[in-house]
């Protein structure tokens, strides 16, 4: 990694970090709504430049159409995001609590084939675990509890937590050698 990619990193994960802690002081109303906003804009420019590597490099190589189907899903989730703004509080706890348990799945994958190989797998298996938790969380607290602020905080706390493991990867010296 690139001295300035490192520093956009720790950057990005500054400003993740203060974003989730604005969540904590939000209402409900308004940490619904900049939930799905953020989701959605997330989701939507990670689609984009997903999209743009397959058209500038991935078509290309081997495997390139799954970097094609990932940039569909992402745009396709984005959009999902924002039209869910404006409608029923449940159908946003729902999609949160998918997101996170997706997310938390596949990580755990991952980890486990990381470990498989004898790579760094410790880091990828807390974020999975903590991501399931974290769906764990929103669908007993909105649910059973009757509390969709602990939705807001859920989602505050997992974008905190994202937000650190950012800044931490950004410190962490990389194995491959790169040519400059």
């Amino acid at each position: 990694m690139t001295r300035s990619k490192r520093v956009i990193d720790v950057l990005f994960g500054i400003i993740m970090f203060i974003a989730g802690a604005a969540f904590f002081i939000s209402n409900v109303d308004s940490g619904i709504l900049a939930m799905l906003l953020l989701l959605q804009i997330g989701m939507t420019i990670r689609g984009i430049r997903a999209l743009h590597y397959y058209l500038t490099m991935a078509r290309y190589m081997v495997g390139g159409k799954r970097v094609l189907y990932r940039s569909f899903i992402l745009l396709d989730l984005g959009t999902l995001a924002g039209s869910l703004i404006g409608h029923r509080m449940i159908y946003a706890i729902i999609y949160l609590a998918i997101l996170h348990t997706f997310v938390g799945v596949v990580s755990i994958f991952r980890a486990n084939e990381a470990r498989s190989y004898g790579a760094h797998w410790r880091l990828k298996m807390a974020y999975g675990v903590t991501n399931v938790l974290m769906a764990a969380a929103v669908i007993v607290g909105s649910t059973v509890l009757k509390q969709p602020r602990i939705t807001i905080y859920v989602y505050g706390a997992g974008l905190m937590y994202s937000a650190v493991l950012r800044i931490i990867t950004a410190f962490k010296r990389t194995k491959i050698v790169y040519i400059q």
